[in-house]
């Protein structure tokens, strides 16, 4: 497993008033799939697996939200001690609904299916971080275990208006929801990856505090193709609602940036070596 110098951009969720994106596509519309030159009219269905420790009720709110949303998609339940290599090869996409206490056994499955450009949708809080101690994660380009990155309170759950979400409102808590978690930072660089911030929390104050969710795209490098939907809340409640759900699946699926402004002009904030 390969750990990666680190230089972070500013950490928007700080900054009311940061702006690196600019709108030009809308999130909620339906946008192209990845790599769509001389697509079939058909294309054939996104084939996801969802995991779980032993229990599969666990996965019932995916499975019904692919089922209601009717977007295309073939959903899989996988046990952990089912996920070998072979299991999940023929996959586009992995939902690691409880992605904290993935067991380190998985660690070279999940690495091996990341080298081939797959997909990955991580929920439920820092990805990775219930490892035993000495065990690395096959990646540290997702989530920051510093303090400064974590929030705790009464927060309002919302589309950042520069990423022009559409999420209906009972797709997401109530206005002041208690909510724990980190702030769902994915680490970008030239040439081979971008980060998108998509939905923000925010207190009571209107100031934000970190990021639900967003999207960290691997157009280079070792994880090249792959779409990593990053979701760092750890209430199993906030991932109730299969219209949020959907919008997961989809937004990791096919989703069509809007134009970036030059980062050159946002001095770094700081550095970090790889571990």
């Amino acid at each position: 497993m390969k750990m990666h110098p680190r230089t972070l951009l500013p950490p928007v969720f700080l900054a009311l008033s940061w702006s690196v994106l600019t709108v030009s596509a809308s999130l909620g519309q339906s946008v192209p799939e990845k790599d769509t030159q001389g697509a079939d009219a058909n294309p054939p269905p996104y084939k996801v697996g969802v995991l779980y420790e032993t229990d599969p009720a666990s996965t019932a709110g995916w499975k019904s939200a692919a089922q209601a949303s009717q977007g295309g998609w073939e959903l899989t339940e996988i046990a952990y001690a089912n996920a070998t290599h072979d299991a999940v090869s023929a996959l586009d996409c992995l939902v690691l609904p409880d992605s904290p206490n993935v067991p380190a056994t998985l660690q070279p499955v999940l690495e091996k299916f990341a080298e081939g450009g797959g997909d990955f949708i991580l929920a439920g809080g820092r990805a990775f971080s219930q490892l035993p101690a000495g065990q690395k994660p096959f990646t540290d380009l997702v989530f920051d275990p510093q303090p400064r990155f974590q929030f705790q309170g009464n927060y309002t759950v919302q589309p950042w208006s520069e990423a022009n979400v559409k999420l209906p409102p009972e797709a997401l808590p109530a206005n002041q929801t208690a909510l724990s978690g980190f702030s769902a930072l994915g680490f970008a660089f030239p040439n081979k990856s971008r980060f998108f911030p998509l939905v923000e929390l925010v207190d009571g104050k209107g100031r934000r505090h970190a990021w639900a969710v967003s999207l960290l795209q691997h157009t280079g490098g070792e994880f090249k193709g792959g779409h990593w939907l990053l979701a760092g809340v750890e209430q199993p409640a906030f991932y109730q609602s299969p219209t949020l759900l959907a919008w997961m699946l989809q937004t990791v699926r096919s989703y069509t940036p809007p134009a970036a402004k030059a980062a050159t002009s946002l001095p770094p904030l700081t550095s970090r070596t790889g571990r």
